[in-house]
């Protein structure tokens, strides 16, 4: 049986197959900010390529400064790419909150510069008071309530934007692991979107498809 065992994981298919579910298991936890189970992953991932690779471990040992280089330039990588998505991340919530400011002054018919502070004379012609301002403006945040779970009915604006706008301090351990694990948190920042469109396409076509399936056999029930 051991035997059996030993010809299986030597076979390199077999570690390479191996390696590749690792790799998209270390992506998965990743993204799940399993951040331990990812450390994990990698590891038995690296472990794989000692096996795969003869010559891996030996060069480790006999080129420790290229090696080390090596690390170094993956980990420079790594923090370009966590820059990148961090602040790819901050324009995306920044465009989400213009896009409701710009659809909310349309809805009202509002002047651009409304949320910022108002003179009497501004409010006046715009055919309002300051409780009337208030409450347009207690409205908007229900409606920043309603898309961004951390804001809450009854935060004044500015609050409003403090819990939406993306807090580095809270984001840390995020921007670490997007730094050790960029390979795998790269390939699903570049597919990832489009995957889960696709599958949310795919989805609703199944459910649109079924659903009339369960239509057209009670069209004619009574």
């Amino acid at each position: 049986m051991l035997q059996i065992i030993h010809s299986i994981f030597s076979n390199p298919f077999v570690l390479i197959g191996l390696a590749i579910a690792f790799i998209f298991l270390t992506m998965l936890e990743t993204e799940s900010k399993r951040y331990k189970q990812a450390v994990a992953s990698l590891g038995v991932t690296i472990l794989i390529f000692f096996g795969i690779f003869e010559d891996f471990g030996p060069f480790v040992t006999t080129h420790p400064w290229q090696t080390a280089g090596f690390v170094l330039a993956y980990l420079i990588i790594g923090f370009f790419f966590a820059r990148h998505k961090w602040f790819s991340q901050a324009q995306t919530v920044q465009a989400a909150f213009l896009d409701m400011k710009t659809s909310f002054i349309a809805e009202f018919n509002l002047i651009p510069d409304f949320f910022k502070e108002l003179s009497p004379a501004t409010l006046a012609t715009l055919g309002m008071d300051a409780e009337s301002y208030a409450k347009t403006v207690a409205t908007f945040v229900a409606r920043l309530a309603s898309e961004f779970p951390a804001v809450s009915v009854g935060d004044t604006l500015e609050t409003a934007i403090s819990k939406i706008k993306p807090d580095f301090a809270a984001a840390k351990a995020d921007f670490l692991a997007w730094i050790v694990f960029w390979p795998t948190s790269a390939t699903w920042y570049a597919i990832g979107g489009s995957v889960v469109t696709e599958a949310s396409k795919i989805r609703a076509s199944l459910s649109s498809h079924l659903q009339a399936a369960s239509d057209e056999l009670f069209n004619h029930v009574l």
